[in-house]
């Protein structure tokens, strides 16, 4: 009897080794896979958003939210070419380019603003930049998007119309390399337009004035590139820890949706934490409705 036991007990120490090992094993592999072709898995990200006071026209009005293609020595052209492809797939009906177009020096620019051209939209590609942009050379990104009929804003707003119904659209420059001034970025418009801000920088939300922005639109954090929780906010480039690394926050005085974005900086890697092509869908409020 003690010996068949004593076999019984063993046979359980083997398997609860043999577990752990496969469960090991089993994430070793997980995570590898994670390091050597997360970044390459790009997203579609959708998800509808509510309105205060959007006009009738723009209700289902399509947003493709590109941000953070960082061309350069660790991001090839292929994987800005799959996130163009990408957004012409969902149909926009506007792009928004929230920055960082390069990495490392201007001389990517006319590359990654070739593939831009490809982009689709009845209201074409508006685009705000990134620290990275201004660190390599904006005023060469700025003429490199430009060229590829990207309108670039900087502090300045545009109106989109559809019939006689009106969006506006407000840019601000970097907070970290540009002269961000929100106030300037919405001088002379009309109160009673909806506003959306782009900008690089989420920060900027924390900080920002109430200027009667419905919704914001930002990239610059990557979701950290990590998407381990006890990891993210030490790889989080803000002064709020994760707040800001991903999705739709709320800030002090307006919403802002923060873009994963397609690149990479520092390590190339994104663990769990899959690149990002947003399409984000305003919606009016089930009260407008009724």
């Amino acid at each position: 009897m003690g010996t068949k036991t004593g076999r019984r007990r063993l046979s359980r120490r083997r398997f609860l080794r043999i577990a752990v090992a496969g469960t090991l094993a089993g994430g070793t592999l997980v995570v590898g896979d994670q390091v050597l072709n997360g970044r390459h898995r790009i997203q579609t990200t959708r998800r509808e958003i509510e309105i205060e006071g959007l006009p009738a026209g723009f209700d289902g009005f399509r947003i493709v939210h590109l941000t953070d293609l960082h061309h350069g020595r660790q991001v090839p052209l292929e994987l800005v070419s799959r996130a163009v492809a990408a957004a012409n797939a969902a149909e926009p009906d506007l792009v928004v380019l929230t920055g960082d177009y390069v990495t490392g020096s201007a001389r990517y620019a006319s590359g990654c603003a070739g593939e831009m051209t490809r982009l689709r939209a009845p209201h074409g590609s508006i685009a705000v930049l990134g620290n990275h942009d201004f660190w390599s050379d904006a005023e060469i990104v700025s003429e490199a998007l430009a060229g590829a009929g990207v309108r670039v804003l900087g502090n300045e707003s545009l109106v989109l119309n559809r019939g006689e119904d009106r969006l506006a659209l407000v840019g601000v420059e970097d907070l970290w390399a540009g002269d961000a001034d929100p106030e300037a970025a919405v001088a002379g418009l009309e109160p009673g337009i909806p506003r959306l801000m782009l900008t690089h920088n989420p920060d900027l939300i924390q900080e920002l004035p109430d200027l009667n922005i419905a919704l914001a639109l930002a990239g610059h954090t990557h979701g950290g590139q990590i998407g381990v929780p006890v990891l993210r906010g030490l790889t989080v480039p803000s002064r709020y820890g994760s707040k800001y690394a991903s999705g739709l926050v709320q800030g002090p005085t307006t919403r802002v949706y923060v873009c994963r974005g397609i690149g990479t900086v520092g390590l190339p890697v994104r663990i769990f934490c899959r690149p990002e092509v947003a399409v984000l869908t305003l919606r009016r409020p089930a009260a407008a409705e009724s």
